[in-house]
C-alpha cells in the first residue's frame, strides 16, 4: 500500500474518490473517500483500498473545498484511526479488564 508511517502520523497517496461532504453541525468539519492503489502484482489487476478522511480544521477544509474534486490525486497526512467491532474488542479483553 502507498503510505508511510513517521512520528505516529500516516501518509496516504491515491486520488479522490467520492465527493466531499460537509460534516453537520459544523462549520468546517468535511469528509472524503480516497482509493490508494496497492503494490502491484504481475499479470494482475491493481487493488485498491479505500480510506474515509476526516478533516477538522479551517484552514485544510478551505483548501479542500477549493481544490479538491472527483478523480485528482491527493496525498493525505494524519492520524490513522481503523474502527473495529464490539466483538473485536471484548475479544481481546482479559479479566484485569472486567
Amino acid at each position: 500500500m502507498a503510505f508511510t508511517n513517521k512520528n505516529n502520523k500516516i501518509t496516504v497517496k491515491g486520488f479522490l474518490s467520492s465527493n466531499i461532504t460537509e460534516v453537520p453541525n459544523s462549520s468546517y468539519a468535511l469528509t472524503f473517500m480516497i482509493k490508494v492503489p496497492r503494490p502491484a502484482q504481475q499479470d494482475r489487476r491493481i487493488i485498491y483500498d479505500e480510506f474515509m478522511v476526516y478533516v477538522c480544521d479551517n484552514k485544510n477544509a478551505t483548501n479542500a473545498r477549493a481544490n479538491l474534486t472527483t478523480g485528482v490525486s491527493v496525498k493525505v497526512t494524519g492520524e490513522l484511526r481503523i474502527s473495529v467491532s464490539y466483538t473485536h474488542l471484548r475479544a481481546h479483553e482479559t479479566s484485569a479488564h472486567l
